[in-house]
C-alpha cells in the first residue's frame, strides 16, 4: 500500500513539474510518460544499491548520464546536480567521511564536500527541481 501511495504521489509530482496542459490528452500523455519513467527506473533497480559505488551508479542511471560520476568530473548537463545528490545520499545512507566521498566522486578534497553539503542543504530548501529529483531517487530506491 505504501509503495502505491508513493507511486501516485510521484506520478502527480511529475505531472505538476511546471507543465501546462490545455487538454485532457496532454494530461494523459504526461501521466503515461511519467508511468513509463517510473517503470523503467523500477526495472533497473537491483540489489547493488547496498554499496556506495552502486548508489552512485543508480543516481547516474536516474539522470541518464553517458559517463559514470566516478569517472568524470565534467559540468555538462545534469552532472553537477547528480553529483550533489549522490553526495547527500552517500552521507545519509552510508555515513562516509568527507574524504571518502571526495575520493569516490572526484572532488579535490574533503573540504570541498563540506562546502558542497552546505550548498545541498540550501538547494533542498530553495531549489524545487533539485528537491524533486532528490525525493524521487529516495522513493524509487527506498533510501532515507
Amino acid at each position: 500500500m505504501k509503495k502505491t501511495i508513493n507511486l501516485v504521489s510521484l506520478i502527480t509530482a511529475i505531472i505538476l513539474k511546471g507543465k501546462k496542459c490545455n487538454t485532457d490528452t496532454d494530461i494523459a500523455n504526461l501521466v503515461i510518460n511519467g508511468a513509463k519513467k517510473i517503470n523503467e527506473l523500477y526495472s533497473k533497480k537491483s540489489d547493488d544499491i547496498t554499496t556506495p559505488a552502486g548508489l552512485v551508479l543508480k543516481v547516474g542511471v536516474y539522470f541518464n548520464l553517458e559517463k559514470p560520476l566516478t569517472v568524470t568530473n565534467t559540468r555538462k548537463e545534469h552532472y553537477p546536480m547528480a553529483r550533489r545528490i549522490a553526495c547527500k545520499l552517500l552521507k545519509d545512507n552510508f555515513y562516509l567521511s568527507h574524504k571518502e566521498i571526495s575520493v569516490l566522486l572526484l572532488y579535490k578534497s574533503g573540504y570541498c564536500i563540506k562546502n558542497t553539503m552546505s550548498e545541498i542543504n540550501k538547494a533542498l530548501l530553495y531549489d524545487a527541481k533539485f528537491k524533486m529529483a532528490y525525493e524521487e531517487i529516495k522513493v524509487i530506491y527506498n533510501l532515507r
